[in-house]
C-alpha cells in the first residue's frame, strides 16, 4: 500500500485479526477516556463490516482497516483505519490509530498521518477529519501537533457531570 523509511502501511487482512485485537485490548485507558472498552470482536467487524460512520448508505466499499508495521523490525505495531467521503465528499476520516505501547514515541504515528495526508491527497480529497475525546490530552496534544487545528464541532452530553463524555471533531487540509 504505503511506505515509509519508518513503517510501511496495508491493508489489514484476518490473519493479523487476533494481533490488532490484542493491540486493542492492551489501551487500558480507554474505559477512563472513552467510557467504554472495545468488544472482544472489534477488529474482527472491522474486517468484515467496517467501522462505518452514522451517516444514510455509509458502506463497507468506502472504509479500510490499515495495518502499521515497523520497516526496522517487520513488526506490527499498531492501526488505524479511514472512511473515504465522511463528513463530506472532500474529506477523509480516521476513526482510530492506536500504536502499540511499546512502540510509542518513535514516530511511527505522525508517519501514519503523512502517508494517508499523502494518500488522500493524491485520490482528491482536501481534509482529514477526527473525532478526539476531550479528555484524552496525549491524542489531543498529538493531533493538534500534526496539524488538525481546524474544530468542526463538539459532541457530548448537555450537562456536564462528573462521568460523562465528550469529543471534539478536528479537521486538517491536505
Amino acid at each position: 500500500m504505503t511506505d515509509s523509511e519508518k513503517i510501511q502501511l496495508s491493508c489489514s487482512v484476518m490473519q493479523e485479526c487476533e494481533t490488532l485485537q490484542q493491540i486493542c485490548d492492551n489501551w487500558i485507558e480507554k474505559q477512563e477516556i472513552e467510557g467504554y472498552s472495545f468488544e472482544n470482536d472489534y477488529i474482527y467487524k472491522c474486517l468484515t463490516s467496517g467501522d462505518l460512520p452514522p451517516v444514510e448508505n455509509a458502506n463497507k466499499d468506502s472504509y479500510q482497516l490499515i495495518s502499521v508495521y515497523s520497516t526496522e523490525t517487520n513488526e506490527l505495531v499498531g492501526f488505524t483505519d479511514i472512511y473515504y467521503g465522511y463528513p463530506d465528499d472532500l474529506t477523509a476520516w480516521i476513526s482510530i490509530l492506536i500504536i502499540a505501547k511499546e512502540h510509542r514515541n518513535k514516530g511511527f504515528a505522525q508517519e501514519v498521518i503523512s502517508l494517508l495526508s499523502t494518500r488522500c491527497k493524491n485520490e482528491g480529497f482536501k481534509k482529514l477529519g477526527i473525532g478526539v475525546y476531550l479528555n484524552n490530552w496525549r491524542a489531543l496534544r498529538f493531533w493538534t501537533k500534526a496539524g488538525f487545528n481546524t474544530i468542526t464541532g463538539i459532541k457530548g452530553e448537555k450537562d456536564y457531570s462528573t462521568d460523562g463524555f465528550a469529543r471534539i471533531m478536528l479537521e486538517k487540509l491536505i
